[in-house]
């Protein structure tokens, strides 16, 4: 099974994070229920959610390493015993879900792996592929790339004419928010004025 991201493997760290109470006994009784051999989706998708915990308090580190945690079960599950609730939650919705907490640290190299990793898996509905377009677009913002963010943006505006939903344009409006101090740059300009009329666009 291929690895979405490298785990953390500084213990250090926990002991930066005021979370960290949540995540790492969680993740270590998990391993010691299961004996390691019986962890489920449910299992990894529990401790993955902690990371929005940390990225929302602009914990980086504490994040990053609640991501270890939940990368290192994932490789641990097997997915023939999980129920069929569960059973989306493969590598292409982790990767998904990589996307967004990184998009949140603004971690730039980061989300534009897990967004790309998740795009070459086939993805998965239309309106997640959006999203990921979209954080993979403020991927390369996040380092600067405005030529790229703008192209990315454009293909999720392409695919997103067949979408009808205000989540979506809240994601084009926080790259238009977040992009307002390259409102001068060529590449963005092109981008606003391709745009203008564009449902999302304009929401």
């Amino acid at each position: 099974m291929r690895t979405l991201v490298t785990a953390p493997t500084d213990d250090r760290v926990w002991s930066d994070s005021s979370l960290s109470w949540l995540v790492r006994p969680g993740a270590e009784v998990i391993e010691e229920r299961s004996g390691g051999s019986r962890i489920g989706a449910s299992d990894v998708a529990a401790v993955r959610a902690t990371c929005d915990l940390f990225a929302a308090g602009g914990d980086a580190r504490g994040a990053q390493q609640a991501l270890g945690q939940a990368v290192r079960l994932f490789e641990k599950r097997l997915p023939e015993d999980d129920p069929q609730w569960i059973r989306y939650f493969d590598d292409s919705e982790l990767a998904s879900e990589l996307s967004h907490t990184f998009g949140d640290l603004r971690c730039g190299n980061d989300v534009i792996a897990s967004a790309r990793q998740y795009l070459a898996s086939g993805g998965g509905s239309v309106r997640t592929t959006f999203f990921v377009i979209m954080k993979l677009a403020g991927g390369h913002l996040d380092l600067g790339e405005v030529e790229e963010a703008c192209r990315t943006v454009r293909q999720a505006l392409d695919l997103g004419s067949q979408l009808r939903s205000a989540r979506c344009a809240e994601y084009v409006r926080e790259f238009r928010s977040r992009a307002t101090e390259f409102v001068g740059n060529a590449a963005y300009r092109d981008l606003a004025e391709g745009a203008v009329g564009h449902r999302l666009w304009g929401y």
